[in-house]
């Protein structure tokens, strides 16, 4: 049992309807909480998502313990917390220019990504976990989108691409991380990443 877990985000995860869908999971990494499909209102828009079934499950588990002691990993991606929901229905009033590009760092399980591929977004998901890398491109393609791109970075240490528009859900809820952000989220001439950041967190709201 890890020590450190954190009980206040263990409780407060976003609300989900009680209605499972079926899916096939078959193309994603096993879990020993298994999968689960559930839809997520976002006021004109309802997205379907694959999401852990139990994510409490994991913090027992014999990978995530191990990743744990070498560097305090924790599977906050496998929980949809309630920042991500509200920055998805932000996403989706958003006025940005169809094909706009945009990166959501800490995409967790891929909902506020998809809600910008609705919005006629050009996305690009990206997750420290490659689990999150899997279930995030998985999810754009249960709600009907082949053209979103999702893979594996650490938001600690920036992209070399730039993007005018760059998102983060519950990203500084640790001091840790906010100290480790600090070189991102200060833009300016000779940055690598723009200035167009929007972060959304429980903790900070």
């Amino acid at each position: 049992m890890m020590d450190n877990v954190d009980t206040r985000r263990e409780i407060n995860p976003a609300l989900e309807p009680s209605t499972s869908l079926v899916c096939d999971t078959t193309q994603l990494p096993p879990l020993p909480c298994g999968w689960a499909v559930r839809e997520y209102p976002l006021g004109d828009r309802t997205l379907r998502l694959t999401v852990p079934d139990r994510p409490d499950a994991l913090l027992e588990d014999a990978e995530v313990l191990a990743a744990n002691d070498r560097d305090d990993y924790m599977p906050y991606w496998a929980y949809l917390w309630p920042a991500a929901i509200h920055m998805s229905k932000a996403v989706l009033k958003a006025d940005w220019p169809a094909g706009t590009r945009v990166l959501e760092l800490g995409c967790g399980v891929g909902l506020v990504g998809v809600a910008a591929r609705a919005k006629g977004c050009r996305v690009v998901m990206t997750d420290y976990d490659a689990k999150s890398v899997a279930v995030s491109l998985h999810n754009a393609k249960l709600n009907g989108f082949d053209d979103v791109e999702a893979r594996e970075l650490d938001w600690r240490v920036p992209p070399q691409e730039t993007y005018p528009v760059i998102l983060g859900c519950d990203l500084l809820y640790e001091q840790r991380n906010r100290e480790a952000s600090a070189g991102w989220r200060t833009a300016d001439a000779t940055s690598r990443i723009s200035s167009g950041i929007s972060l959304a967190s429980e903790a900070m709201r």
